[in-house]
Order: C-alpha cells, then structure tokens, then sequence
C-alpha cells in the first residue's frame, strides 16, 4: 500500500476497510485524503482504532458490527 501511495497509483476516493483490527491502513488512507469508512465486529478493535484516531488528526469512520 505504502508503495501504490507514494508512486501515486492509488488516488484519493472511497477504502473500505473490513476487519479492520488496529486500523492502521485506515489511518494511513485518511491522510493523503481517501474517505476511510471500518467496520469490525470485535469492540476492541473498533475502540482502539477510535484512541489512535483521537491524536492522528484524520477522519476515519469506525462501525463495531457486534
């Protein structure tokens, strides 16, 4: 992904993200401009993607499916 990012084949659109786990692609995504909607069943995945979020100063939107 880092890759397809800084050789600019991937331009900022729509990545949603499922299973999301720790979200760090989503937060990576977010910040050249894609709109990053997650989604995961496990509450704690969700919530700690939700503290990352809360200092990487991007818009993520986080779904626990529970």
């Amino acid at each position: 992904m880092h890759a397809w990012l800084q050789q600019g084949e991937l331009k900022p659109g729509c990545i949603l993200i499922p299973s999301c786990a720790r979200g760090h692609e989503a937060i990576e995504l977010a910040r050249p401009g894609f709109a990053v909607p997650t989604i995961d069943i496990a509450p704690s995945s969700s919530s700690h993607l939700e503290r990352e979020l809360a200092t990487a100063y991007v818009n993520v939107e986080v779904i626990c499916g529970e």
